[in-house]
């Protein structure tokens, strides 16, 4: 054998266990990443929940306050911190949709924290019936307390709501009649000494049992996000990464298009009632649509700001994953994110006015098509990734 050809198969053989050795090494950094990417969302995804408790707890003394001396400056206050409350929860609804811990279908505690639409009269006055509601009906409910509220939430019917983020918007805003803002709930109605509104003491210990009620959901939630619980040691665990990352992208997926899409824009858009609006009290509608687009945008780059402005930003996120297996891809659903963000930005508030006139139906059925797009990728994103989602 001549000296060349003994060169060519040494180098040959270097060079194939090289290419073994580099291949090897990228499957592992592959793996890693993914890892790195699922641990990092159960850490964020605790950060959250964590938050919205902080924030429910500055709403709950706002809601003191509102009892113990009510006017209209502790009525703004108590409406404010709820709308802060929102924006975190908002923030955390990306982790939903695929049976985690805030919507198991045996413990979670999804349907009792922001099911929608809800009948007003299930729970107080309305400018139709000024006895209605659960508040009105002390023969029936001489109690009103955190148990009642939860065992008669949808126990009668869908939109017979009694618990979570609605109900405590209904008791501060009141209905919404009007064209230029939201519902104009009097302060009075918390005023334990005015003889004209009905029941002030039960409305007031109403709005305490649902701020309670409330508080404990997200503590338990935050609690099961906890690194030691068994959720996260199985969602974290060696050998989980694909199917924790085909959770993860499944629920922003799911919600970007059945339900920030679907239930919220489209079905309001298509009937154009402002009963088919989710914050229908508030007017704080396009918030939530605001904060639910930042809540997939922060899942997709693995990035949290906490209420005390610190951030969280984790090194391998499912952009940077993307980014090497498909640049084009990447671009596209980064493009499509803030095209979402864009259309949400340019529909004119009040959302139940936009969904009436021409122009605002423009904007409105831009944003849904925007978000549908997004969805679309994500989707797109999975398959890259070797994962299949439905959504």
């Amino acid at each position: 054998m001549n000296r060349t050809r003994i060169i060519l198969i040494i180098s040959a053989a270097y060079f194939g266990a090289f290419s073994c050795k580099k291949a090897s090494d990228n499957v592992a950094s592959d793996i890693s990443q993914r890892q790195e990417i699922v641990t990092a969302y159960s850490q964020i995804a605790l950060a959250n929940y964590e938050d919205i408790g902080l924030k429910i707890q500055i709403l709950q003394a706002s809601v003191d306050a509102l009892i113990q001396a009510p006017s209209q400056a502790t009525l703004d206050a108590a409406r404010l911190a709820y709308r802060n409350t929102r924006i975190y929860y908002e923030l955390s609804e990306g982790y939903r949709f695929y049976g985690g811990p805030i919507d198991n279908p045996v413990t979670g505690r999804e349907g009792h924290i922001n099911s929608w639409p809800l009948d007003e009269s299930f729970i107080d006055y309305t400018r139709d019936d000024s006895k209605s509601g659960i508040i009105n009906n002390p023969a029936k409910y001489p109690v009103i307390d955190i148990n009642l509220l939860d065992s008669l939430n949808q126990a009668a019917g869908e939109t017979s709501i009694s618990t979570g983020f609605h109900a405590i918007e209904f008791l501060l805003w009141g209905q919404d009649f009007y064209a230029d803002g939201p519902g104009r709930r009097s302060y009075k109605d918390y005023d334990h000494l005015d003889s004209v509104t009905s029941y002030p003491t039960r409305r007031s210990a109403y709005l305490v049992a649902v701020t309670q009620l409330i508080a404990r959901d997200f503590q338990a939630i935050a609690q099961a996000w906890k690194s030691d619980a068994s959720y996260p040691r199985n969602f974290n665990s060696a050998g989980n990464q694909d199917k924790s990352l085909g959770l993860i992208l499944t629920g922003i997926g799911k919600f970007a298009k059945g339900e920030l899409s679907g239930e919220r824009m489209t079905v309001a858009y298509n009937t154009r009632a402002q009963e088919d609006e989710q914050s229908c009290f508030s007017d704080l509608s396009l918030e939530d649509f605001k904060y639910g687009q930042q809540s997939i945008s922060n899942i997709f780059t693995g990035k949290y700001t906490r209420m005390d402005n610190t951030t969280i930003s984790s090194k391998s996120s499912i952009e940077s994953l993307l980014k090497t297996k498909d640049i084009a891809i990447h671009d596209k659903l980064l493009r499509a994110m803030d095209q979402a963000k864009d259309a949400i930005d340019a529909i004119p508030y009040p959302f139940d006015q936009a969904i009436q006139s021409t122009e605002g139906r423009v904007k409105v059925e831009a944003a849904i098509q925007a978000i549908r797009a997004e969805a679309d990728l994500i989707v797109q994103t999975a398959n890259t990734l070797g994962i299949t989602i439905v959504i």
